[in-house]
């Protein structure tokens, strides 16, 4: 960002020591040195969600036909102003070290918002890294984190690419907490943790349609020797994949049969897992 933009619409100077920051995973909120602040409308926050998470300049065309395609360029444009001014006084005080404006470009001064997902993106870049004694512990704070769907249960029927918008970042968010979810697990199974069955219970539950969750769910409660348990997540299995239509892959009605005890699985599988065989759609692509 050219510091010309910063100094001449604010960002340029730390006004006060509040923070600013954003709650988007499983519902939506904000705050200010922890105190909650509400804004008037839905799209005041999402478009300071947006220019939160991409903090550049933005020109203040795209961001009003993002938010308001339907009206004119004049009538989206008198929309703009409105919600940036909701914006300012949803802040307060601190709106000028974060909000940055001019005639042409609208944005949000670098580093000046606290954005949950960003525990996320941090402990994601950890577990990418070779060997690190703090992973461990920073993926648990960031599974924590995720408290459900990104702006879970905003919709913006009137704004189909903002909604675009939100559900990529819903996608992208939901298999980031997986891949920490899988790796948290493995970790914690490797120290013989009983709170690996915690986890795998939590990543079925992000994550409703990913088989390896629920088949490693299913074998770590034989590992346990907990058969009934065992027999529970499979039927939440099963539960999952009815709403997809799909059948049991032949891995999972393998670990039925070890589910149900070798001595009477030949009697029992087949009958019990029989009308999936032939699902009413196709699976999807990678089930």
């Amino acid at each position: 960002m050219p510091q010309a933009w910063v100094m001449e619409n604010g960002g340029g100077t730390d006004h006060g020591s509040g923070r600013l920051r954003l709650k988007l995973l499983g519902g939506h909120g904000a705050s200010v040195d922890g105190r909650p602040i509400s804004f008037r409308t839905r799209k005041t926050f999402a478009l300071l969600t947006y220019l939160a998470l991409d903090p550049r300049p933005h020109r203040r065309e795209a961001i009003s036909e993002l938010l308001w395609p339907d009206g004119d360029g004049a009538d989206a444009r008198a929309n703009l102003r409105t919600a940036l001014a909701y914006v300012r006084g949803a802040i307060g005080d601190r709106a000028e070290a974060i909000l940055v404006a001019n005639r042409d470009m609208v944005g949000i001064a670098p580093g000046s918002v606290d954005v949950d997902v960003e525990v996320l993106r941090a402990a994601r870049q950890l577990n990418r890294q070779p060997r690190d004694l703090a992973l461990r512990q920073q993926l648990e704070g960031a599974v924590s984190s995720y408290r459900g769907p990104f702006l879970a249960e905003l919709v913006f029927p009137d704004a189909p690419d903002l909604e675009e918008w939100i559900e990529t970042q819903r996608s992208y968010w939901r298999n980031v907490a997986t891949e920490l979810l899988c790796r948290l697990a493995t970790l914690q199974e490797a120290a013989d943790d009983p709170g690996a069955l915690d986890t795998l219970e939590r990543w079925t539950e992000v994550n409703r349609d990913e088989e390896p969750a629920w088949q490693r769910l299913i074998e770590a409660h034989l590992n346990r020797k907990d058969r009934l348990a065992a027999r529970h997540a499979w039927d939440r299995y099963l539960a999952a994949i009815r709403e997809l239509s799909v059948a049991p892959s032949e891995s999972m009605t393998r670990l039925y049969e070890r589910v149900l005890g070798l001595a009477d699985s030949r009697r029992q599988v087949g009958p019990s897992v029989s009308r999936w065989v032939n699902p009413v759609v196709p699976a999807f692509a990678g089930a």
